[in-house]
């Protein structure tokens, strides 16, 4: 697991480490989560990258193109589940 502090840092740290799932929360300071998606989706290493998204609010937000829409607050025991089963998924690809 790598956490990083914003959405410049998130991508950077993909661009070195491909992830097998990514927790990602809209409300990152400077790059925002979205913005961090919307890389995701266009970078052809990252775009099947599983991504559960953390949100307050998910106004505007297609739950078809994410893994997993957690809203705040949220229960570690459902952020377990959804990673676990993102993991799964991701490892049944490879």
């Amino acid at each position: 697991m790598i956490a990083v502090r914003d959405g410049v840092d998130a991508l950077r740290v993909m661009e070195q480490h491909q992830p097998a799932a990514v927790v990602l929360d809209l409300g990152l300071p400077g790059v925002s989560g979205a913005d961090v998606a919307q890389e995701m989706f266009a970078q052809p290493t990252l775009k099947a990258v599983p991504i559960i998204i953390v949100t307050g609010d998910a106004t505007g937000i297609d739950p078809t193109r994410f893994a997993c829409v957690l809203h705040k607050p949220i229960d570690p025991i459902e952020l377990i589940d959804a990673v676990t089963k993102c993991l799964s998924l991701h490892r049944g690809r490879e």
